[in-house]
C-alpha cells in the first residue's frame, strides 16, 4: 500500500510539473515532456543514491575475561587466596560443556548492526541464543553473600544473595561490573575500591557497580565503505585508530601487543586485545 501511494504521488508531481511548464511557463509540449523526463530521471537517481548504504558492516565477536582473583579479593567477595583456588578446583569436577562464568567468562557476537545503530542482532555464544541488545547478567556461582542481620535471618526475609557479573550497553560503551545487594555494599564500600559508577535498583534492593567501560569507538573499524576508497585506508582508518586509542586511555585500558612475526609464521590472525585492572577483552572480525 505504501509503495502504491508513493507511485501515485510521484506521477501526480510529474503531471503537476508538466502543467506548470506548458500552461504557465509557456513551454512547447515536447520540451515540457522532455524536461519532465529529465526531472524524473534525476529524482530517481538521487533517491537511489540516498538509499544506498555508505558503509559495510563486518560481524565481530567480543570476549570478556575478568581478572577474578583481583576483582573478588578487592571487593571482599573472597576473604583469602585459598578461597579462589578452591573455586577453581571445583570447576574441574563440572563438565567442560557446562557454562560457568567464573571459568568461561562472557562471549557474544555482533552479527548485524544498522548504520543508524537502531537495529542490532547479537548472538550470545555462551547461551546459544539471539538477542537485540547486550544486557547480560551471570551468577558468580558458587559465590554468595550471606545475610548478616540475625533478625532477618530468623524470619527468612533475607536469604543468600546472588552476586552477578554484568555486561550491558551504556552511554559511552559497554559497561562491565558486578551486581551486589545494596545493604551489603553500604557496609563494605568504605573498604573497597570506588567503582566508576553506582546504579541502585531500588525495587530489587541491588546495586550495579560499574568497574570498566569499553568505548564504542573500540569497534569503529568494523565499518568500511561499500566502495573501495584509498582515502579510507590511508587517512580515515588511521583517524579511527587514533580516536580508539584515545578512548582506551580515557577508560584506563592498555593495549596487549601480539608478536606479529610469530603470527605471520604460524598463520595466526591475532585479535585486538586490551586489558584493564579487572578485565581482559579481545575482539575480532569473523
Amino acid at each position: 500500500m505504501r509503495g502504491i501511494k508513493a507511485v501515485v504521488a510521484y506521477l501526480f508531481a510529474a503531471g503537476f510539473f508538466f502543467l506548470i511548464l506548458v500552461y504557465f511557463a509557456d513551454f512547447p509540449m515536447r520540451q515540457g515532456f522532455i524536461l519532465v523526463l529529465m526531472w524524473a530521471s534525476l529524482t530517481r537517481a538521487v533517491e537511489l543514491l540516498a538509499r544506498r548504504p555508505a558503509g559495510r558492516f563486518s560481524p565481530y565477536y567480543v570476549r570478556v575475561d575478568p581478572n577474578w582473583y583481583d576483582l573478588l579479593m578487592d571487593f571482599k567477595l573472597t576473604s583469602k587466596p585459598e578461597d579462589w583456588q578452591a573455586i577453581r578446583k571445583s570447576f574441574e569436577e563440572s563438565p567442560s560443556t557446562e557454562y560457568r562464568v567464573l571459568r568461561n567468562g562472557i562471549c557474544f557476537t555482533v552479527v548485524h548492526q544498522s548504520e543508524d545503530f537502531e537495529r542490532t542482532l547479537i548472538y550470545l555464544d555462551n547461551h546459544q541464543t539471539f538477542v537485540s541488545e547486550v544486557d547480560l547478567q551471570e551468577e558468580l556461582e558458587p559465590i554468595r553473600i550471606e545475610p548478616e542481620d540475625k533478625l532477618e535471618r530468623e524470619f527468612g526475609r533475607l536469604n543468600k544473595s546472588d552476586v552477578r557479573l554484568f555486561v550491558r550497553f551504556g552511554g559511552d560503551g559497554y559497561n562491565l561490573g558486578i551486581r551486589v545487594p545494596r545493604r551489603w555494599w553500604d557496609k563494605m564500600k568504605t573498604s573497597c575500591p570506588k567503582p566508576m559508577e553506582e546504579h541502585a535498583d531500588h525495587p530489587t534492593g541491588q546495586v550495579d557497580l560499574v568497574l570498566a567501560t569499553i568505548s564504542y569507538r573500540e569497534f569503529d573499524l568494523y565499518w568500511e565503505p561499500v566502495q573501495w576508497s584509498s582515502t579510507f585506508y590511508d587517512k580515515t582508518a588511521k583517524q579511527l585508530r587514533s580516536r580508539r586509542d584515545e578512548q582506551r586511555t580515557r577508560f584506563d585500558w592498555k593495549t596487549i601487543e601480539h608478536d606479529s612475526d610469530l603470527g605471520s609464521e604460524l598463520g595466526i590472525d591475532w585479535p585486538e586485545s586490551i586489558e584493564h585492572k579487572y578485565f581482559t577483552v579481545e575482539h575480532r572480525a569473523i
